[in-house]
C-alpha cells in the first residue's frame, strides 16, 4: 500500500530519498497515515458502520426487555381475558330460570283457585256459609301468591309487570271480600259481575307477565 509523508506545510514523495549528509527538514512533525483512509469516503464509510451498529444495540435491547416481560407475565400477554358470554344466551337463560320460579307459584295458586270457584258455583244458589267460604279461600290464595311473587326478583321491566298483577289481584281481593260479606246468596250473586270483571283484570296482567317470561298462556290464574 503506498506511503505519503504529510508534513505540515508541504509532502514530500516516500521514494525520494536525500543525498549523503543532507539534512531532514528543520521543522515539524511528519505522520504516517495509509492513502486508503486518507480518501474522501472515509466520513461516510464510518457513519455507516456506526449507524448499523447502533441499530443493532437497539434491536438487542428490544428483545431482552420482551424476554424479560414474557417471563414476568406480562398482563395481557400471556393472561388473556376470555370472551365474553354471548348476551341473548345469558338473557335467554335468566328468563329460563325467572319462568321455573313463576310457574312455582302460579301452578299450585291457579289448581286452588279452580277448586274455589268450582266449589262457590256449587253453593251460590243454596248454602251461604258455604259459599262465604268459597270466596275467602280465592282471597287467601291470592294473597300468598302475591306474597311469593313479590319475593322474586324480576328485571326492571318484568318487575313492573309483576307489581302491575300484584295490584290488580289485591283489587280482586277486595271485590271477592265485599262479595263473602253478602247477608244473603242473592245479595251475593249480585255482585258476581264485578268478581267477574276483576277476574279479567287479573288475567291481562298474567298474560303480560307470561309474554315477557316466554311462557305459554295460562287458561286461569
Amino acid at each position: 500500500m503506498p506511503l505519503t509523508l504529510i508534513q505540515s506545510g508541504y509532502a514530500t514523495p516516500a521514494t525520494a530519498r536525500p543525498g549523503p549528509g543532507a539534512a531532514g527538514p528543520a521543522s515539524g512533525r511528519c505522520i504516517v497515515t495509509s492513502s486508503r483512509y486518507a480518501s474522501d469516503d472515509g466520513g461516510e464509510t464510518s457513519g455507516v458502520g456506526i449507524a448499523l451498529l447502533v441499530a443493532a444495540s437497539l434491536l438487542a435491547g428490544v428483545l431482552v426487555i420482551l424476554a424479560v416481560l414474557y417471563a414476568a407475565n406480562f398482563h395481557g400477554w400471556r393472561n388473556v381475558p376470555k370472551a365474553p358470554p354471548d348476551a341473548a344466551a345469558s338473557t335467554d337463560a335468566q328468563l329460563a330460570v325467572l319462568g321455573r320460579s313463576y310457574l312455582a307459584i302460579a301452578n299450585p295458586a291457579n289448581q286452588q283457585l279452580n277448586v274455589a270457584v268450582n266449589a262457590y258455583a256449587a253453593s251460590e244458589h243454596s248454602h251461604l256459609a258455604a259459599a262465604r267460604a268459597d270466596l275467602r279461600a280465592e282471597v287467601a290464595t291470592a294473597t300468598k301468591f302475591d306474597r311469593q311473587l313479590a319475593a322474586i326478583k324480576f328485571p326492571a321491566a318484568t318487575g313492573a309487570i309483576a307489581r302491575d298483577l300484584i295490584q290488580a289481584n289485591q283489587a280482586r281481593g277486595q271485590v271477592i271480600t265485599r262479595q263473602a260479606r253478602a247477608r244473603t246468596l242473592a245479595r251475593m250473586r249480585a255482585l258476581n259481575a264485578q268478581h267477574a270483571a276483576a277476574d279479567a283484570a287479573v288475567e291481562a296482567q298474567v298474560k303480560r307477565i307470561r309474554q315477557a317470561l316466554h311462557l305459554p298462556a295460562a287458561s286461569s290464574s
